[in-house]
C-alpha cells in the first residue's frame, strides 16, 4: 500500500490523512501524555487476532521502550474467559453448535449477555444487514435503481426523534444526527449483503467530507417492535454549514413523500460542494 496516499478509513480530525501522518500525530500525543503525566499514563489495549510476533513487537514498544507495564489483550480478557466457560460447560474448548443453527433458531434464550452486540457472526443474519432508508433509497423514489437490498414488509419509524430537512436547492432529504430534536422519522426497512451495503456507500458518498456518514440506530414496527439497523446522517456541523452558506433547509418533517421527491435533483444536475450527496 502507498503509506503516503490519503486513506479513507484513516482521518484527522475528520479529514482523511495518511499512514505517516496518523503515526506522527499518535507518537506526538503519547509523548505530550508522557511528559505531562509520566509513563503509566498510557496504555496499549491489543486485538486479539495478532501473529505471536506482532505481540512481542507490541509489549517490546510497550515495556521496554515507553517503559510501562499497561499492555493487555482480548485474548486474555475476552477469549481466555470463553475458553474456560467452555471447558467448564462442554470438557473441551469448542464451539457446541453450528453459526447455522443459531441463525435458523425461532427463539434463543439468553442470561446475562447480549449475543446481538457481542457477536457480529450472529448479527450479521448470514451475511445479511439491515438498513432504514428515508430518502431517495425507498421503493419508487429517484435512486431506488441503487438499492439492491430485499424490502421487509411494514410500516417502520426510528425509535428516537431525529430532524429531517429538505436542504439546498436540489431538495436533498438529510436526516440529521442530532437526536432527541425532530420527529421519528418514516421510512423503509431492506436486508442488504455487503455488496449492496457498499453500492449504497459510494452513492451516499461515506468517508468523503461532504458525505453522509453510516451509523446504527433503532427502528420500530407497527407494534413497537425494536431492532437496529444502519442509517446514513449528516452531521449538525454539517447542517450548521450549510445554513451558513445560505442553503434552505425545509422541515423538520416525519416523512419524505413522493410530492417532496418530485422537487429533488440528482448531484449531476447542480455543481454545489456543500449539496454533494444523493
Amino acid at each position: 500500500a502507498n503509506k503516503e496516499a490519503p486513506s479513507a478509513a484513516l482521518q484527522i480530525n475528520g479529514m482523511q490523512s495518511t499512514w505517516d501522518e496518523a503515526f506522527d500525530v499518535m507518537s506526538m500525543r503519547f509523548k505530550d501524555c508522557i511528559d505531562t503525566h509520566g509513563r503509566d499514563s498510557v496504555a496499549m489495549y491489543v486485538s486479539g487476532q495478532l501473529l505471536t510476533e506482532d505481540y512481542y513487537l507490541a509489549n517490546k514498544l510497550m515495556k521496554g521502550f515507553i517503559g510501562s507495564a499497561n499492555i493487555d489483550t482480548n485474548s486474555r480478557l475476552c477469549m481466555s474467559s470463553a475458553v474456560s466457560a467452555h471447558k467448564r460447560a462442554f470438557g473441551e474448548d469448542i464451539v457446541p453448535m453450528s453459526y447455522s443453527d443459531i441463525i435458523k433458531a425461532d427463539l434463543i434464550v439468553l442470561t446475562g449477555s447480549n449475543l446481538q452486540r457481542c457477536c457480529f457472526v450472529t448479527d450479521s443474519n448470514g451475511g445479511s444487514m439491515r438498513i432504514f432508508v428515508f430518502g431517495t433509497l425507498k421503493q419508487g423514489f429517484p435512486n431506488y435503481q441503487h438499492n439492491t437490498g430485499a424490502h421487509i414488509p411494514g410500516h417502520f419509524r426510528m425509535r428516537e426523534s431525529y430532524p429531517l430537512y429538505l436542504v439546498g436547492k436540489r431538495q436533498s432529504p438529510w436526516l440529521v444526527d442530532n437526536p432527541g430534536y425532530g420527529n421519528r422519522v418514516y421510512g423503509e426497512l431492506f436486508d442488504v449483503d455487503s455488496a449492496a451495503l457498499g453500492a449504497m456507500d459510494t452513492l451516499e458518498r461515506v468517508n468523503v467530507p461532504d458525505g453522509y456518514t453510516r451509523q446504527t440506530v433503532q427502528v420500530c414496527d407497527e407494534n413497537e417492535k425494536v431492532q437496529d439497523a444502519f442509517v446514513y446522517v449528516k452531521s449538525l456541523a454539517q447542517f450548521s454549514e450549510a445554513i451558513r452558506a445560505g442553503q434552505r433547509a425545509t422541515g423538520p418533517v416525519d416523512e419524505y413523500t413522493l410530492e417532496m421527491a418530485a422537487g429533488y435533483s440528482p448531484r449531476a444536475t447542480i455543481e454545489n460542494p456543500l449539496s454533494q450527496e444523493s
